[in-house]
């Protein structure tokens, strides 16, 4: 994917439905911690700027009650050359660069082939209940705006990135995720996913999580995917245009959109 200025991801959400507790502001910043309190009635989730400007995650569960269980981010040393300081922190959005094995969040490669990417905190802001925090390459115009959106009620904090090209060179793009995301400490974490062909998907499979990558593919519409949408009748022919004309733009392909009417589903005949 080749890409010179704007490409926005996709956002995911993730929920945690625990025991509510009273909760100030759904986003506040402590500055002098450099922390970030994202809350909802059900729980907490905490992101900070350590020592080298990186963002890292920090918490995600239960509500934090006090400002004075946040504490400020402190070095961590390396243990070997194989175990740098870099993999033993839960970066928020890495990049891949510097000593991080891992599995990034974002893979870019320049167009001499350099592929080198570290992304650091430049800067924040924050409006009602959305956060967008600003990273940056150590070396070149290189940006990711992180954006997040707390849902009190419900328990959900929607994430997703938008990146930035302000180089003025091309670059490829060979893999961007929405976000990392780290599992709260725990174990007998399960997958659960749905398996099957055309007209019979909806067999359900459970299997331990394990270390490693998982993928999935969607297999409608011909493997490019497919959508059902509900639509009041009165907006079905804007709509209509709208999404086929979006769809054409960002794929280069004409979509075809049928329409048809909600009934009574399947009855007996006398």
């Amino acid at each position: 994917m080749h890409w010179n200025k704007v490409l926005r991801i996709a956002c995911f959400s993730f929920t945690l439905v625990l025991a509510g507790a009273l909760r100030a502001q759904s986003v506040q910043y402590f500055e002098k911690e450099k922390l970030w309190l994202l809350s909802t009635d059900h729980n907490s989730y905490v992101l900070a700027v350590g020592p080298h400007g990186e963002l890292r995650h920090l918490y995600w569960g239960l509500p934090v009650q006090r400002e004075g269980d946040l504490t400020p981010l402190g070095p961590v040393p390396d243990i070997s050359s194989f175990d740098p300081s870099q993999m033993l922190i839960n970066e928020e959005y890495p990049g891949r660069g510097g000593p991080f094995y891992e599995e990034p969040a974002l893979k870019i490669m320049r167009e001499d082939g350099d592929r080198d990417l570290v992304l650091r905190c430049v800067s924040h802001r924050i409006q009602q209940n959305d956060l967008e925090i600003e990273l940056k390459d150590i070396r070149d115009s290189i940006e990711v705006t992180l954006h997040y959106r707390i849902y009190p009620r419900y328990g959900i904090v929607r994430r997703y990135a938008t990146i930035r090209n302000g180089t003025n060179q091309p670059l490829t793009i060979e893999s961007a995720q929405s976000a990392a995301w780290y599992l709260p400490h725990g174990t007998g974490y399960q997958l659960t996913y749905l398996s099957g062909r055309w007209a019979a998907e909806m067999q359900i499979n459970h299997e331990p999580i394990h270390q490693g990558v998982y993928g999935a593919r969607m297999t409608g519409g011909g493997f490019g995917g497919c959508t059902i949408n509900l639509v009041n009748a009165e907006e079905v022919e804007d709509f209509q245009a709208k999404v086929a004309s979006g769809y054409e733009r960002a794929t280069g392909r004409k979509p075809e959109v049928y329409v048809c009417a909600a009934a009574d589903g399947v009855r007996r005949v006398m």
